[in-house]
């Protein structure tokens, strides 16, 4: 199947990608921004879009340039796809379950209203051992000072995201129209993963009303199309 994809070059994508081609799918990576995307030439079998503003804390101090690439940049992507009627695999985020809470969340819940109707939009939970701005490398440099004792947060090991995503593109016209959480189903303390981790510092239990407390997915439609369980760092360790 010939693929065309955007964010290629994030965390995910960097893994997505030699995967997908290691099962024999075409790839065509679009190179630049997704704000400036118009027409390509050539009509994919499918649409992978990935390419966004992520970070949560960025988001909060520049709203309009995450609404402006996260839903000005989708818009072309969308557009496309629904001028050719390619199926469109949408990557939107845990954050959209509550939208409100902070502008990146709410762009992403806007992309998943306007995502054309031939779709399957995916939440991916945390992906880890994920980016190095992220948790587990944060901890393993010794950059984290203070954790929420309150936040439990939902993870998916990148392997088991990779291969999701393949059973998605496998069985994408049983799925159309879907909204797919990729989270283990299983909620893990921040603070016993990190001291699980040797980590000592300052514990905070104070509200954070930019994000929630608790993330979970329902993992029931991951793990039919897996067959099995997704492994998480609290039982699989941080070897992988």
């Amino acid at each position: 199947m010939k693929i065309f994809i955007t964010g290629h070059d994030g965390f995910i994508g960097s893994h997505l990608c030699p995967y997908l081609e290691s099962q024999g799918h075409e790839l065509i990576r679009l190179e630049g921004d997704i704000r400036d995307f118009r027409f390509y030439f050539r009509k994919p079998d499918m649409i992978i879009h990935m390419a966004a503003m992520t970070s949560v804390p960025k988001s909060l101090n520049d709203p309009e340039l995450y609404y402006d690439v996260n839903v000005n940049g989708a818009k072309n992507i969308f557009n496309w796809a629904e001028s050719w009627r390619i199926p469109i695999i949408n990557f939107s985020s845990s954050n959209a379950v509550a939208w409100w809470v902070n502008p990146y969340a709410i762009t992403k819940k806007i992309a998943e209203e306007i995502v054309p109707e031939q779709s399957v939009t995916i939440r991916p939970y945390n992906v880890w051992p994920g980016r190095d701005d992220m948790l587990i490398a944060k901890l393993k440099r010794g950059d984290v000072k203070v954790i929420n004792g309150n936040h439990y947060r939902d993870w998916i090991h990148i392997d088991d995201f990779c291969e999701g995503i393949l059973k998605v593109v496998e069985n994408y016209y049983e799925l159309e129209g879907q909204t797919i959480d990729f989270g283990s189903g299983t909620t893990v303390s921040v603070l016993e993963f990190a001291k699980s981790m040797g980590w000592e510092g300052e514990i905070n239990y104070g509200p954070t009303p930019t994000e929630r407390e608790v993330t979970k997915a329902d993992s029931t439609i991951i793990e039919k199309l897996l067959g099995r369980k997704l492994k998480n760092p609290n039982n699989n360790g941080l070897q992988d």
